[in-house]
């Protein structure tokens, strides 16, 4: 039961620390991203497929980190629960 119970509150410090640092991270990059394509924008010059192709690859990360974050934290409440009856 114990060994449950400290493999669910790892599987949760895991999902936060995805949740926490890396989106934070992600999200940085999307907001200097953003000013980037602002400025480009505002001084008359329309952003590029290469500026595209950026912008969807950080939105695929941040897609794919909320997805894994939910995934772990779908593990970790399970065997949290399920720790009482093992």
């Amino acid at each position: 039961m114990g060994q449950i119970i400290l493999f669910g509150a790892g599987v949760a410090v895991l999902a936060f620390i995805v949740g926490d640092v890396a989106v934070r991270i992600q999200r940085h990059k999307l907001e200097r991203l953003g000013k980037y394509l602002a400025d480009k924008t505002l001084e008359g010059d329309l952003p590029g497929e290469d500026d595209k192709i950026r912008l969807e690859k950080l939105d695929s990360n941040l897609w794919f980190l909320g997805r894994t974050n939910f995934i772990l934290l779908i593990i970790a409440l399970g065997a949290m629960a399920s720790a009482r009856y093992l």
